[in-house]
């Protein structure tokens, strides 16, 4: 919002209740702030998907029509062996397959997608995971979480805008870069 873009529809997919809850209070906040820019009826479709990322289907993405930003997180890095994946995707191979549909049909789709930092890990499965992840989308930006949201821990983001790191909480560069009127450069 900070961008000044309007939000028409916003949908949240999350299999966790209690970080559905804090979205939702978080949504109806954020309504309550700037109503010219979420108004209540694009809360409508909050729960319109299923709540596990990996029931979203390529069909109900197929339907969501025009998508201006693509919001993701995984809460681990721990992508499982190809077999695994086959019978039940973790959450990074979900939330990849979603972008990857809504890409083909939003060519000028912006996404952030977010994780953990974990290639300082000392465990070589998770170094290898995160290596995985960057053939997929590239070299993370690694910053503290709290320069872009209320946590504080360090996170990994993969975007495909021209943003750099937050020099400092409030920040906007993240929120210009994801303009509608700015349409930065993507970054393949």
């Amino acid at each position: 919002l900070d961008s000044g873009q309007r939000v028409s529809r916003y949908y949240q997919v999350n299999a966790s209740e209690s970080e559905r809850s804090m979205a939702w209070h978080h949504a109806l906040q954020l309504h309550r702030e700037r109503p010219e820019l979420l108004p209540l009826s694009a809360l409508d479709t909050f729960s319109a998907l299923p709540q596990d990322v990996g029931l979203v289907s390529k069909e109900a993405l197929d339907r969501l029509g025009h998508v201006d930003v693509f919001l993701a997180a995984w809460s681990s890095m721990r992508l499982g062996q190809p077999a695994q994946r086959a019978a039940r995707p973790g959450q990074f191979w979900a939330c990849l397959a979603a972008l990857n549909t809504l890409r083909a049909t939003n060519p000028r789709l912006h996404y952030v997608m977010e994780s953990v930092v974990v290639q300082v890990d000392p465990d070589r499965r998770a170094r290898r995971d995160f290596e995985q992840v960057c053939k997929h989308l590239g070299e993370p930006v690694t910053f503290c979480a709290s320069l872009v949201s209320p946590t504080s821990r360090p996170r990994n983001y993969w975007t495909n805008v021209a943003a750099g790191v937050p020099a400092q909480r409030g920040d906007r560069s993240w929120a210009s870069a994801l303009s509608p009127r700015h349409r930065p450069p993507l970054v393949d």
